[in-house]
């Protein structure tokens, strides 16, 4: 039991660890995201950084269906891109 919380625990706590972004930087970097987002990115804003930043690892690994557009970042650029739109209101 004490293994499997502590695989549970190596797997998920990076990816909230990394939910921690600078929102000025992700700015710059969130505008690629309008072409298929929109304009203002208003069906990401606001939602929960680090289910951005999940979700767009799982883009970037391959495991979830997505245009190919996350392979040049790196993590921080991902945790500022998702503490951006987090910071955007709906």
């Amino acid at each position: 039991m004490v293994l499997a919380a502590g695989i549970i625990a190596f797997l998920v706590l990076p990816h909230v660890a990394q939910a921690q972004g600078d929102a000025a930087k992700g700015k710059s970097k969130a505008q690629g995201c309008a072409a298929c987002h929109n304009a203002d990115r208003l069906n990401l804003a606001g939602k929960d950084s680090a289910g951005l930043v999940t979700a767009m690892i799982e883009i970037k690994r391959g495991k979830m269906k997505h245009p190919p557009v996350f392979g040049s970042l790196n993590d921080l650029e991902i945790n500022d891109i998702a503490a951006y739109l987090s910071s955007l209101k709906r």
